[in-house]
């Protein structure tokens, strides 16, 4: 079983810094676009689903998920379309759809 041990942690270890995370994401994206030539990325259609898990049940080591949903990165990608700043739009759940897109960025970075 995992445990913690802040005792051996460095200051700040649990607290992400929101202003921080962005520059580091910007900081990616310049990269990708500006340095790596990438405008757009296509969705293969057979890497386009995806299982999604319950959060506490893909944050829990000591045991196997049991229920997993099945998702699709380009529904994913028209709903963020939708998105616009103050729109009263729900942050959580739109980061749940922002996720997905991300770990696919990072396969198709690599290749």
């Amino acid at each position: 079983m995992l445990t913690v041990n802040d005792a051996n942690e460095p200051p700040g270890f649990h607290t992400v810094d929101l202003p921080r995370l962005k520059q580091i994401i910007n900081a990616i994206f310049d990269h990708m676009i500006d340095d790596l030539g990438m405008k757009t990325v296509t969705i293969d259609p057979l890497d386009a689903f995806y299982w999604e898990l319950d959060y506490k049940q893909a944050c829990d080591p000591s045991a196997v998920p049991e229920a997993a949903m099945n998702s699709r990165l380009n529904e994913d990608w028209q709903f963020l379309q939708l998105v616009k700043r103050g729109a009263g739009t729900d942050a959580s759940y739109n980061l749940v759809h922002v996720y997905p897109l991300l770990r696919y960025l990072a396969e198709k970075v690599k290749q």
